[in-house]
């Protein structure tokens, strides 16, 4: 009878491994790991400080890997809006982190900046052209 229970609570934790391995958010574009972007990805690197966004102002069309370095004494953070996307990281970067943003773009202009507080306002904005 006891081998039994194990089998079948063995059996769903199993089941529930699965599925909670299935389950998050699909958006893989925002994500904030700092992870290893797809080998198609082209990599722009990108500084933050108080209050600038020092990046190219375009880029290719396609996947790209925006590594993104907090130069700061403060947080900040890291959108791309426009073209139908909006992406950004999910907690802001601390000074000195970098984390790695990957997102497809389409051709067309996308904003770039800051939405923490009023850091936009203050100059951390950026126009990117994707060609």
């Amino acid at each position: 009878m006891v081998d039994r229970r194990l089998t079948v609570l063995a059996s769903a934790l199993l089941a529930l491994t699965v599925l909670m391995t299935g389950c998050g958010d699909d958006d893989d574009a925002g994500d904030d790991a700092g992870t290893t972007p797809a080998a198609d990805a082209q990599t722009v690197n990108v500084t933050l400080t108080e209050f600038r966004i020092e990046m190219p102002s375009s880029v290719p069309a396609g996947t790209v890997a925006f590594a993104v370095t907090n130069q700061g004494t403060v947080e900040h953070n890291f959108e791309v809006e426009g073209e139908g996307i909006e992406e950004e990281f999910e907690e802001n970067l601390k000074p000195g982190e970098t984390k790695t943003l990957t997102v497809d773009l389409a051709l067309g202009t996308y904003e770039v900046y800051c939405p923490v507080g009023n850091h936009e306002d203050e100059g951390m904005t950026t126009e990117l052209a994707v060609e």
